[in-house]
């Protein structure tokens, strides 16, 4: 996402504009932040802020027309992650260069020195030490991943932050609320950490069988509760493995991901409800909560383009 996108995105979602940078301090704030925002150049600037919370995460984002240097302290109890969207400018961060294909990981209590080279902006989820450390250790098991107190800098490669800042933004606007797609969000951030550091995992399973029964109690899981929202955390601590052999093993015995197969159930079991419904009696939208979707727009699309026809004439087939 370039600024100009970035910006108008949050304008759009209902960002209050301010007249300087200062004004962010106190938006900040209301997240618990210690922080001050400089204005590094002269002239008149604008940015904006926006903030919304779900699931007991919070989603923000914010954009500043100017050069500025971020002094900060990261509230106790909430690890943030940062997406930086800098124009495709270089910005340093602890006294480090950073660019917009890198994630920024900032834990509890850190010290927090930015220096943009312009006009910038970024978005963050901001999630509890508690819930983050639960996730974090179902997802990637043994790993001491988040044991550094300061902030840190996790290089990526071209592309792959883009569904997270989309992920965010989406989230921040309110267009994007479930508790599943948020929770794949946090596992996607996390994920990209584990990979930058290159971290230990228990990536090893011997034999087919193993193998076999991950799959079955991960499936277990999802055939008794795939009407509810099904996390990834939820299905690694039900298969007793963590996120990059669920993975692997649901790829190689099925063919498609963990989250694939969860969409998957449900689109069958809402095509044989469908199928065996009168149209007097029975409506799509009905059948689409009883399936596990929130969204009646999500599940049509989901549904033609997996059966190659709309719920409706399937019911009334």
């Amino acid at each position: 996402m370039n600024l100009e996108s970035h910006t108008a995105a949050l304008i759009s979602a209902g960002a209050p504009s301010f007249h300087g940078v200062e004004e962010l301090d106190a938006a900040n704030r209301d997240l618990g932040w210690t922080i001050e925002y400089r204005q590094l150049e002269s002239g008149r600037c604008s940015a904006s802020f926006l903030m919304s919370e779900h699931h007991g995460m919070v989603f923000s984002g914010e954009s500043f027309g100017t050069r500025v240097h971020i002094l900060a302290e990261v509230p106790r109890g909430a690890f943030n992650f940062v997406v930086p969207i800098t124009g495709g400018d270089d910005c340093q961060a602890q006294g480090h260069v950073f660019g917009e294909e890198d994630l920024l990981l900032f834990p509890p209590g850190s010290k927090v020195d930015i220096v943009t080279p312009g006009a910038a902006g970024d978005l963050m989820l901001t999630v509890a030490e508690t819930e983050f450390q639960s996730v974090a250790a179902l997802l990637f098991p043994g790993s001491q991943l988040f044991a550094k107190p300061d902030g840190q800098i996790h290089p990526g490669r071209a592309g792959r932050l883009d569904a997270v800042g989309a992920g965010i933004t989406e989230a921040v606007s309110g267009r994007t609320t479930d508790l599943e797609s948020l929770s794949e969000l946090l596992a996607r951030c996390i994920a990209l950490v584990a990979d930058s550091a290159s971290a230990p995992t228990d990536e090893k399973l011997v034999g087919n069988d193993a193998k076999g029964k991950v799959v079955a109690r991960a499936r277990e899981l999802i055939e008794g509760s795939f009407a509810q929202a099904v996390r990834l955390e939820d299905l690694c601590r039900h298969a007793g493995v963590g996120v990059r052999v669920l993975q692997r093993v649901f790829r190689e015995h099925l063919g498609v991901s963990p989250k694939q197969y969860i969409k998957v159930r449900r689109l069958n079991a809402a095509r044989r409800l469908l199928a065996s419904g009168y149209p007097s009696e029975t409506t799509v939208s009905e059948i689409a909560r009883q399936c596990g979707y929130a969204h009646l727009g999500r599940f049509s699309v989901d549904y033609r383009s997996h059966f190659g026809e709309t719920p409706r004439q399937t019911l009334r087939r």
